[in-house]
């Protein structure tokens, strides 16, 4: 599974992928916690989660970011000459 994740993070690049997965998990976890506020407990615990699910993600990306020395966008489909090379 975390070879997954990396393989995530480095196609779609580690900071956006930190903050698309903050922007999930706080989505997830606000929407989880009103729905157990109004007392729809399965659907609350099933979007906290999605939420909890989201933290292994945002986890390994910042420990990708902190300990890597190379430019970790050159690789990623938001670089311009990495786009010229097929993914597919």
């Amino acid at each position: 599974m975390i070879k997954i994740i990396k393989s995530h993070n480095q196609l779609n690049g580690v900071k956006f992928s930190i903050i698309e997965f903050i922007a999930i998990f706080f989505i997830a976890f606000s929407t989880s916690v009103f729905l157990l506020i109004h007392h729809l407990f399965l659907t609350g615990l099933i979007y906290f989660g999605i939420a909890v699910n989201c933290l292994p993600i945002v986890i390994i990306g910042v420990h990708t970011l902190l300990h890597s020395n190379t430019n970790l966008d050159n690789g990623t489909i938001w670089n311009k000459n990495s786009r010229k090379r097929s993914y597919y």
